[in-house]
């Protein structure tokens, strides 16, 4: 491994990027791995002990790389002191770690405080620590490598119990100045509550790399005008800053946010996924030169109504996720039309909404944008079906991914398969209700004729497939996929699962139900073969025979 160039090991690191057990199992292993292993892990560590279960081992090894943040910043000098002695001559401040893992860190978050400090503190204002000693030497999920773990021992246990109280708000924001001051050109995201985004004023000008703000909205709290000044002041220092997230609580969803994306005034990328009624402020919206608008897939409560040509006027864009506001939303980017030469080179489309104007919508995109297309995800009710059915047939060379749920992944054409080359990812979500002509023949068939690409496969709901299906015409399609979820979809038996299983030597992960018998003996056969897949099993009561409606 040695031997090959830095820019591949970087390469191979990446496939490793989000499993923290692999990132410290490199670390150790020489000094390289360990140099190049510990920007990933350090760029953000705190998204690693997120992903525990444990709410208790979260704040406790949370607690651990906070001191061992602190420890490298010796901006942080006095804030130590005022965490771990409260101000006692006998206790110093903890050592300087051998890494300077602050320096790597470029993901700064509010987060990372929630709750923390009082597993710093021995006792705050009441709050009881019950963590021992060997409980505060723990340091984060992907920071357990030899060298991180000796720096966090030499200064853990240090903790005292305090003198005297301290201000909770005060000590945050000198926490925060310390960790994004240590290194202010080397942050690139920010994921902060709006009221609180003057703590950073002052760093706003040493920010060259800030692109991404991720604000935070969970109160009726004031203080947009801090946030407001924040981006206003950094437009006026740098031009990096080009992608905004807003997230609204329920209670502060009243609130008008919009005046936050205007003063980004040319943003690139526009998330309001986490903003339920943002339809009503996307008009005020300086979208022009946006790339990438998210919305959240669901009905909107507000009555707002978009023009059809609305995203016409966004000649940059290249993904979109919102619901469908009207069936000729793409009419104006199809061939013959007025607006045509306009058009944006749009690549991924994710829909919500009703059939009878999500088809069309749907339809007109595929059309429009045959040429660089590549995600296709639409997403409709389990509600009565339609006489509408989506197809095209034409190519689209540059799809790689089709995910359908609800009415319209059961009226979609399976023929239309045939015109996508280059799919690698299909899951087709046909829900409980079917028509009572519902050929399962004919769509095996279909299916059978997918791209050879095709790397993953989900089905779900009552296809009702028969074990002669896998067997036959589907098994050359199975045997060529790395991961195949059949979890939730009725019809093959477990007993032709096991059979086949051997044959699928390309497939990492596969989904299954079955009863806790069967359960054992997939287990089993799993061993006896010595096969290399990961199998996710959901234990079921025996099935039942597939019913049809009409």
């Amino acid at each position: 491994m040695d031997s090959l160039p830095e820019e591949c090991l970087v390469h191979l690191l990446s496939f490793v990027a989000l499993d923290p057990q692999s990132l410290r199992a490199l670390q150790r292993t020489n000094k390289t791995f360990f140099r190049l292993s510990s920007p990933i892990l350090y760029q953000n560590p705190f998204d690693y002990i997120e992903a525990l279960e444990s709410v208790f081992d979260r704040q406790i090894r949370k607690a651990g790389v906070l001191r061992l943040l602190l420890a490298c910043s010796s901006a942080a000098d006095s804030t130590l002191q005022d965490i771990l002695s409260q101000g006692s001559s006998r206790v110093s401040t903890p050592p300087k770690p051998t890494i300077d893992y602050l320096s790597l860190y470029t993901s700064h978050s509010e987060k990372l405080l929630s709750k923390t400090i009082p597993w710093i503190l021995p006792r705050h204002h009441g709050i009881q620590n019950t963590v021992s000693s060997s409980q505060q030497s723990t340091v984060a999920t992907g920071t357990d490598d030899t060298t991180s773990k000796r720096d966090a021992e030499s200064f853990s246990g240090q903790a005292k119990q305090l003198r005297r109280p301290l201000d909770l708000l005060q000590l945050h924001a000198k926490v925060h100045l310390a960790l994004v001051g240590h290194s202010p050109q080397h942050i690139h995201t920010i994921n902060f509550p709006v009221h609180n985004m003057s703590v950073l004023q002052p760093l706003v000008s040493q920010l060259p790399s800030l692109v991404r703000l991720e604000l935070i909205r969970r109160h009726n709290r004031e203080g947009v005008s801090g946030a407001r000044q924040f981006i206003v002041s950094h437009r006026q220092h740098f031009s990096s800053l080009r992608e905004i997230k807003i997230t609204m609580s329920q209670t502060s969803e009243s609130i008008d946010l919009s005046c936050l994306v205007q003063a980004m005034e040319e943003p690139r990328v526009v998330d309001v996924a986490g903003w339920t009624s943002a339809d009503q402020r996307l008009s005020q919206f300086p979208l022009q030169r946006c790339q990438v608008l998210l919305m959240r897939l669901t009905t909107p409560p507000s009555t707002a109504v978009l023009e059809p040509a609305f995203l016409a006027g966004l000649s940059q864009l290249q993904t979109v996720r919102m619901p469908v506001f009207h069936g000729g939303m793409f009419s104006w980017a199809k061939p013959g039309s007025l607006q045509h030469s306009v058009r944006s080179d749009l690549k991924s489309v994710s829909l919500y909404g009703i059939d009878k104007v999500m088809v069309p919508a749907l339809t007109d995109a595929c059309d429009a944008f045959r040429t660089t297309l590549q995600e296709i995800t639409a997403l409709s009710s389990f509600g009565p079906f339609t006489t509408l059915f989506l197809t095209w047939n034409w190519s689209l060379p540059r799809l790689t991914r089709l995910d359908l749920e609800g009415t319209v992944a059961v009226s979609f054409d399976l023929e239309s398969l045939a015109h996508c080359g280059a799919l690698q990812e299909l899951r087709l979500n046909i829900g409980r209700q079917i028509p009572a002509d519902w050929d399962v023949e004919l769509k095996v068939g279909q299916l059978a004729r997918v791209s050879p690409n095709l790397r993953q496969l989900e089905l779900s709901g009552w296809w009702g497939l028969l074990d002669a299906a896998l067997k036959g015409p589907l098994l050359v399609v199975l045997k060529r996929l790395r991961r195949l979820n059949l979890m939730w979809c009725t019809g093959p038996s477990v007993a032709c699962f096991i059979q086949i299983m051997p044959q699928l030597s390309a497939l990492r992960w596969f989904g299954l139900s079955a009863t806790a018998a069967e359960q054992d003996s997939i287990l089993a056969l799993k061993e006896e073969q010595g096969l290399v897949m990961d199998i996710d099993i959901q234990i079921t009561r025996p099935r039942i025979a597939t019913t049809f409606i009409q």
